[in-house]
């Protein structure tokens, strides 16, 4: 017989264990005795244990990534004059999503760090980030929600600046910068600011898509903050002003 318990331990805690029993036969075959062997299993049990965590949590996150694809699908239908039009959007931004779900895979979708996060989405833009694009602020660790938010902010920031922004012509760079401040009442805020410059001369835009409701709404509400965008002579100028808890992961 064999079967899984919990035995205490001399110092008065409980342990996972293996018992496995079996009679003892002499050589006529009369059983004679009982063998009784018991095992500490208890590292065994907590893989088992951190196993079903990790296929909790991936169902949990499998569904809320499924349900942000299905708002990005449903919107860039939206905005989209065809079907070519909403196919190469709509796999753009998949793309985008993607890079940042691999980011939280290698951290067991714990979350991401910023400096990672922001490297990872503008790397499709330029063949050499480091070149043109310019970061500076702290290294902090994102919670998995701000990853998925700050990554559509990025995405669509980038393919603006691809098509007709400092990413457009070769003398054109950003810059990409981050703090932590006391706000009001000491709670700390986390400020971003995309800020374009060598690039064409820019303006409003005329229609606005998918891509303008990402930047200029839709992350400051996700992350409970607001959104400065600001067309400058010198180039695009997006300001994300929200609270650090919504964006940073607790230690």
């Amino acid at each position: 017989m064999h079967r899984d318990g919990q035995r205490r331990h001399k110092d008065g805690h409980l342990i996972d264990v293996s018992i496995s029993v079996a009679p003892m036969y002499d050589d006529a075959g009369r059983v004679i005795g009982i063998s009784s062997i018991i095992s500490d299993i208890g590292e065994r049990k907590a893989r088992e244990k951190h196993i079903e965590f990790l296929m909790r949590e991936l169902s949990h996150r499998s569904k809320n990534l499924l349900a942000v694809v299905q708002a990005i699908a449903g919107q860039t239908a939206r905005y989209s004059d065809d079907l070519d039009e909403f196919q190469t959007r709509f796999s753009q931004r998949l793309h985008a999503m993607a890079r940042a779900q691999d980011l939280l895979v290698a951290r067991n979708w714990e979350g991401a760090q910023l400096t990672d996060l922001v490297r990872s989405q503008l790397a499709p833009f330029t063949e050499d980030v480091s070149a043109r694009i310019e970061m500076s602020g702290p290294e902090l660790d994102l919670r998995p929600d701000a990853v998925h938010n700050l990554t559509l902010a990025l995405h669509e920031l980038a393919t603006n600046a691809a098509k007709y922004g400092a990413l457009s012509v070769p003398d054109g760079r950003v810059a990409v910068e981050w703090q932590v401040a006391d706000g009001e009442a000491d709670v700390p805020r986390f400020h971003m600011t995309w800020r374009e410059h060598s690039g064409p001369p820019v303006r409003p835009p005329e229609r606005k898509g998918f891509g303008h409701v990402v930047i200029a709404d839709m992350v400051g509400t996700a992350l409970r903050g607001k959104v400065d965008l600001l067309f400058e002579q010198s180039g695009l100028c997006w300001k994300l002003d929200v609270p650090a808890a919504s964006v940073i992961k607790k230690a």
